[in-house]
């Protein structure tokens, strides 16, 4: 399946939530931690207005995933979203996500893009050139040791060339 990137508009805030909501799901979280992520898993209308955010469209114009990152004035950037529909997994759309990412991230003038990983993402990320920075603990109820590993790309503006 090919899916076209197209920049998020304002109103596509509450569809990008949702698919944050069934991609976590997905994963198998117990619905307390989901509860208490509410906030973390919502996408605002404002976010969207201000920050570098993609969505991945079908040839019928449904949606499939999406990827949301915002610049620091400091030469990083972080990327906060990269979640994709449980039946549009493991068809290449994640890397297309996260290389589009990076590709705007060096065009912009980044040195880093960094995220707090997904745990279960983790070796998505590494396979694709990130490298863990730090591991994070993220204790929830009844897993407390919980961690999240703090995970980044060294990034090269276009004029040097890539790191890819």
């Amino acid at each position: 399946m090919t899916f076209q990137l197209l920049p998020a508009v304002v109103d596509d805030a509450p569809l990008l939530t949702a698919i944050c909501l069934v991609a976590k799901q997905a994963v198998g979280y117990r619905d307390d931690w989901m509860a208490l992520w509410s906030e973390d898993l919502t996408v605002t209308a404002d976010y969207v207005r201000h920050h570098w955010v993609r969505k991945a469209v079908d040839g019928m114009g449904r949606s499939h995933g999406f990827v949301g990152m915002k610049y620091g004035a400091d030469g990083m950037a972080e990327l906060d979203y990269l979640f994709i529909l449980p039946g549009s997994q493991r068809l290449g759309l994640g890397q297309q996500l996260l290389e589009a990412s990076l590709d705007a991230a060096r065009a912009h003038g980044c040195r880093t893009l960094s995220l707090y990983a997904e745990p279960s993402a983790e070796s998505f990320y590494l396979r694709l050139g990130a490298s863990v920075q730090s591991i994070i603990p993220v204790p929830m109820p009844d897993a407390p040791e919980r961690v999240l590993p703090r995970m980044a790309w060294q990034l090269q503006n276009s004029a040097q060339g890539n790191l890819k």
